[in-house]
């Protein structure tokens, strides 16, 4: 039954999740003309009901009025989380863009519910904060599932639905022109309803970096990142013509390229866990240059839940090695004398952040040609590899560890590198590992000493009431004695 206008009334279903949304107005249905004729309920990003609240002027405005409600309910969530310590340590950045996906994120707010129960201290608080946890976890949960475009089916009904008639209409924008759309509805019971209605089904998106590279990108973002991605010297910061959408999507196209090219050494686009992977970098890291991206104005949002930012890689430390070694060989006095020779960081450091890679040198040493090669390999941007070597990077001279090692040091300036992520992104932010298993740990003690503790109080109780319980019998027989000899 194809929508013919905009006043065409047909019965609507909705799941439990998505009714809330819908009758606070902080919802719209969308209609996709053509021959698939398909409609959609779209529910607001955070992003999209700021823009939304910006866009109507009267604060007494539902439609505003609910999308404010939503912020606030979100925010006020987020700082619920954050100000448990043992949460923090596990997000370990403010900001919720950093922050693991709900699905990880979940099982340390059901440790941390399961902790606060623990706590000692007045009942009335423990249960408020406990409480408090547990509506912000839902806030979230929502957060996470609905926003986005919901698909809306046809189907065949019988019988009586509860319907709801418009009693107000608002203009979807302050221009005159501007279409209509419901505001408040009234609910009507035991309305008689068609045989044919629309049923929203609940779609949840999860997108791989393939997913995501496969997308139809705005082009305003898509603008943003092509331009982080280039030269300095041709970029639009440095007074270049605005390009044409056509060559932006050209030079996007290129860019995929290189990416799909260089996938064999290491990607131009990764999502976190590839990141550390392919880097030999931890989480933390990885997390803290993208908190920098962020601040910096090198992240680019390419779709709900879905950020591109744009890393650069500056430096990596080369140890030429005379037979074939892991990091886990190099001794102490060899990390000693790496120390002496770059002092900057620290061994540690430079491992933790994946700027330490051992090279094995052939029996013939090093030929320069083949040796760009493997620079390239290891350390530039795919995105640089039709740029001359000498103008990516520099190469400092080999510095003597011992008889058979050496250290080199790469540096370079721009040598981008696009780190997917998001609380859409699969293989994203998973949170601090440790710090979990340290709550779980916690947690388990706490119910085993707990336990331990009952059982001995029930212990102690069983003897007196046993002592009790005989006394009674001893009196017992002595009654029933005296009855019987009488």
């Amino acid at each position: 039954m194809p929508f013919n206008s905009s006043c065409t009334q047909v019965p609507l279903l909705l799941p439990e999740e998505l009714r809330d949304e819908v009758l606070c107005g902080a919802a719209e249905i969308i209609v996709e003309r053509g021959s698939r004729n398909r409609c959609f309920l779209h529910v607001y990003s955070e992003e999209e009901r700021r823009a939304k609240i910006e866009d109507i002027a009267d604060r007494d405005d539902v439609v505003r009025q609910a999308h404010e409600k939503r912020l606030s309910e979100l925010r006020w969530a987020r700082d619920v989380l954050w100000a448990d310590s043992r949460v923090r340590r596990f997000v370990r950045y403010a900001d919720p863009i950093l922050w693991p996906a709900f699905d990880s994120l979940s099982k340390v707010v059901n440790v941390v519910h399961q902790l606060i129960f623990c706590e000692d201290g007045d009942n009335t608080a423990v249960l408020k904060r406990a409480r408090d946890v547990a509506t912000a976890s839902d806030i979230l949960r929502r957060e996470a599932r609905l926003p986005g475009l919901h698909p809306l089916r046809e189907t065949t009904l019988k019988g009586k639905a509860t319907l709801y008639d418009v009693q107000r209409r608002r203009k979807r924008s302050r221009e005159a022109w501007a279409a209509t759309m419901p505001s408040v509805l009234l609910r009507v019971d035991e309305e008689e309803v068609d045989s044919v209605a629309w049923i929203a089904e609940v779609k949840q998106v999860a997108y791989t970096v393939s997913d995501v590279l496969q997308l139809q990108l705005a082009t305003t973002p898509l603008t943003r990142l092509v331009e982080l991605l280039s030269q300095p010297q041709n970029s639009l910061a440095c007074g270049a013509s605005v390009p044409s959408v056509s060559a932006v999507r050209r030079q996007w196209r290129g860019l995929l390229d290189k990416h799909r090219q260089w996938a064999e050494y290491h990607s131009l686009f990764a999502d976190v866990e590839e990141a550390c992977r392919g880097w030999g970098a931890s989480e933390a890291c990885v997390a803290r240059d993208v908190h920098t991206a962020l601040k910096s104005g090198s992240s680019v949002q390419l779709r709900t839940g879905v950020h591109a930012s744009v890393l650069q890689r500056v430096k990596l430390y080369l140890l030429l090695s005379t037979r074939p070694r892991k990091l886990d060989s190099v001794a102490a006095a060899e990390q000693a004398a790496f120390a002496a020779l770059c002092p900057a960081q620290s061994w540690a450091e430079c491992v933790e952040e994946g700027l330490v890679r051992i090279v094995t040198l052939p029996p013939t040493g090093r030929t320069p040609a083949r040796f760009d090669a493997l620079v390239r390999q290891l350390f530039l941007s795919p995105a640089l590899c039709d740029v001359p070597f000498a103008q990516c990077c520099t190469m400092s001279e080999a510095c003597r560890i011992n008889a058979d090692l050496q250290v080199l040091h790469v540096s370079s300036t721009f040598n981008p590198f696009v780190v997917v992520h998001g609380s859409r992104v699969s293989n994203g932010f998973a949170g601090d590992a440790s710090c979990f298993r340290s709550l779980e740990h916690d947690r388990d003690r706490l119910v085993t000493e707990r336990t331990h503790a009952q059982l001995r109080q029930g212990l102690q109780e069983t003897p007196s009431r046993g002592t009790t319980g005989s006394a009674a019998g001893r009196r017992c027989c002595s009654r029933c004695r005296g009855r019987h000899r009488g």
